[in-house]
């Protein structure tokens, strides 16, 4: 079961920790180091340690991070594509707009909202899966295993992690809401925060999917 309250409190438990992630995860190119210490965090979470690894090896941490982010943007090409395709529909749809007049006008804004749905479900779809590919380049650190489609979509659709991804993205949400309420300095807080918070849920969510 996953331990929401535990989530929540591993950003703050080590405050020197706190700072300098939240440092590493606001500076463009270094964030990368964030990110593969995100993939850390991940790990300790699944093997059910909830002292925050350390800040160490940036180099690796750094091309971990790379990776990462190379793993989910494979993942979310199909949504990105489909994403400029309805670009392009939505352009000649807009011409409806203004030359097919209440009929075509009617009937444009039926298209778009069609389009915006299922770019919606395709979207929610492939976060899943690139969810899934990212936890499992965290638990065995090989970058092929991220892309074992059948290994990576049976966790993303079981049930539990379904669930427990929806609970994740909500708590994070209104934690980043709630810090973004902060004068001037909330937004820069709420990068390392929440990543602490939805790779240690969403770690233990993967463990459990079976």
């Amino acid at each position: 079961m996953v331990d929401y309250v535990e989530a929540i409190k591993r950003p703050f438990t080590d405050i020197g920790k706190l700072v300098l992630g939240i440092i590493l995860s606001i500076i463009p190119v270094v964030n990368f180091i964030f990110s593969g210490y995100i993939l850390n965090v991940a790990k300790s979470a699944m093997n059910r340690d909830m002292k925050l690894p350390e800040f160490k090896d940036f180099g690796k941490l750094f091309i971990d991070g790379v990776l990462a982010g190379v793993i989910g943007l494979v993942y979310m090409l199909p949504v990105l594509i489909l994403f400029g395709i309805f670009m392009v529909i939505g352009a000649f749809s807009f011409e409806s707009l203004l030359t097919g007049g209440t009929f075509g006008m009617l009937g444009a804004l039926a298209g778009m909202g069609i389009y915006i749905v299922i770019l919606a479900i395709v979207g929610i779809i492939f976060m899943l899966l690139a969810s899934s590919a990212v936890l499992k380049y965290a638990d065995t650190r090989e970058f092929g295993s991220a892309f074992e489609f059948g290994a990576v979509s049976k966790k993303a659709f079981t049930g539990s992690f379904l669930l427990n991804w929806v609970l994740t993205m909500v708590i994070g949400g209104v934690i980043g809401f709630l810090i973004g309420l902060i004068p001037f300095v909330g937004s820069f807080l709420s990068i390392y925060i929440i990543g602490v918070f939805s790779y240690t849920a969403l770690a233990q969510a993967y463990t459990e999917a079976r």
